[in-house]
């Protein structure tokens, strides 16, 4: 279910997609939609500090709901438009985006993962009912992949990359969560024994599957779950935070290290909690991010650093500028709060999804004043 910080604050649920190391694709050019694409050029380049990128390419109106970045200069993102898909394509200074439409019907894209052997994307086609949505590109244009009729009914929020023949998505079906593998040839369904809903997938390439969301019992506090060989286990967790509707909302793991962010709502705003497992447990490590709603995560596999994004908050009585976008690093000893270059501080703005090539290059999504807003760092 979407969060919503405050009355007049832009929404900060964040969809999932993983960090496998990525290479560049062949479907850079392979954008062949319902609607035709609009190309324009982008502008600065990619420095250490998290800078505002120029993305005209992307539609003013439009929804960014997730990234993913291949490199310094090529990136995938998927969101809304209207009552269409958005997907767009950054590669050498220039957006391309296309819209992906069902005739009738609304088409929202949530999470996008992508590698060597294609990129894949989730989301919905809604009518007279909803139904699940995956596509996928491998070099020859979009095309979308059937899903089992036993998940007709399934949400999907997050997908997850490991290799071509192994790609992994999540969501909530009739009070539980679920997960579909694609296994080369079809997608499979695994229902969980648990109930609640899944925001997120993530795929170690170390093996395994764990989701993150909310439970389903008393409190609906915030959950993760993992799966070893055949067999689903609900994770041991930290105390719940003293907010309503809380949720792990992402997870993602690199060299070894898994983390996982989430927030609630307060009667002033919001609570973030961070947590890292520890093999056995997930362990709380937050930043000091007061009233602030942090709905992403991301382990940097170049330098080992974690950085967390969302938007920080005020008291709706007592606001005195508007909700802004917010990152915070963790170094492996301390968090700190970065400086985001280009933002600008009299315009609401929010990041809901950060995503690394592996190299040390990471790209953030979200809004500003309305507009799709593309965030970079590079500290290769």
């Amino acid at each position: 279910m979407p969060l919503h910080p405050s009355a007049g604050a832009e929404p900060i649920m964040a969809s999932r997609r993983s960090t496998a190391h990525r290479l560049s694709l062949v479907v850079a050019a392979a954008l062949s939609l319902t609607v035709g694409t609009t190309q324009v050029a982008a502008g600065a380049g990619c420095t250490a500090t998290w800078t505002v990128q120029a993305a005209p390419g992307l539609p003013d109106g439009a929804e960014v709901t997730a990234i993913a970045g291949l490199s310094a200069s090529e990136a995938w993102a998927v969101g809304a438009d209207g009552t269409s898909g958005l997907l767009a394509h950054s590669t050498g200074g220039s957006w391309t985006s296309s819209r992906y439409s069902v005739a009738g019907k609304a088409v929202s894209l949530a999470s996008i993962d992508a590698g060597p052997e294609g990129a894949w994307v989730v989301g919905s086609v809604a009518g007279a009912t909803a139904a699940p949505l995956v596509l996928v590109n491998t070099g020859a244009g979009w095309r979308r992949v059937p899903v089992p009729s036993a998940a007709a009914g399934a949400t999907l929020r997050s997908v997850s990359y490991r290799t071509g023949d192994d790609v992994w998505l999540s969501g909530s079906q009739a009070g539980h969560p679920v997960a579909l593998r694609w296994d080369g040839a079809r997608l499979r369904l695994l229902p969980l024994p648990f109930p609640g809903f899944a925001a997120a997938v993530e795929a170690p390439l170390t093996g395994g599957l764990i989701l993150s969301g909310q439970s389903g019992r008393s409190g609906h506090p915030p959950q993760a779950w993992r799966r070893t060989g055949s067999t689903w286990v609900q994770d041991r967790m930290p105390a719940a935070p003293a907010a309503s509707e809380a949720a792990l909302l992402n997870i993602d793991s690199a060299r070894g290290e898994i983390w996982a962010a989430g927030w609630g709502r307060t009667p002033g705003g919001a609570v973030s909690f961070v947590y890292r497992w520890t093999g056995t447990r997930w362990a709380p490590n937050s930043p000091p991010a007061g009233n602030a709603a942090l709905g992403d995560v991301l382990v940097g596999r170049a330098d080992g650093h974690v950085v967390a994004v969302g938007q920080e908050l005020c008291d709706p009585a007592a606001c005195t500028a508007p909700p802004r976008a917010v990152i915070w690093d963790w170094n492996g000893t301390t968090w700190q709060q970065v400086t985001i270059s280009g933002l600008d501080p009299a315009q609401a703005s929010s990041v809901t999804n950060v995503d690394g090539d592996g190299q040390g290059n990471r790209w953030a999504s979200g809004s500003q004043g309305g507009r799709p807003l593309v965030l970079q760092q590079c500290t290769a």
